[in-house]
């Protein structure tokens, strides 16, 4: 009721913390089975390594400060370390 209400208490700040938990498990279960993928298929997956940066923004932050930015040169960062060392085996 206080995530709709959108005044930001805690109550909203647990909620965004129970999602970024549930969206880690989520990416380190693809990580782990990211470098079986067929060659052919990981460029689709490139833009997830921006996830783990993202979620990192966005962790002990108010729902209400906005959306978590990265700047333009880490995230091409980023998507050019992983495309050129690829996933790697966990």
């Amino acid at each position: 009721e206080e995530f709709v209400k959108a005044d930001g208490g805690p109550g909203a700040q647990r909620a965004v913390a129970a999602v970024i938990a549930l969206a880690r498990e989520h990416l380190s279960a693809f990580e782990r089975g990211a470098a079986a993928l067929p060659a052919s298929l990981r460029p689709a997956f490139l833009p997830l390594v921006l996830t783990r940066a993202y979620l990192g923004k966005m962790e002990g932050r108010s729902p209400l400060d906005g959306a978590a930015r990265l700047s333009a040169l880490r995230r091409h960062w980023l998507l050019l370390r992983r495309a050129s060392k690829g996933w790697p085996a966990i």
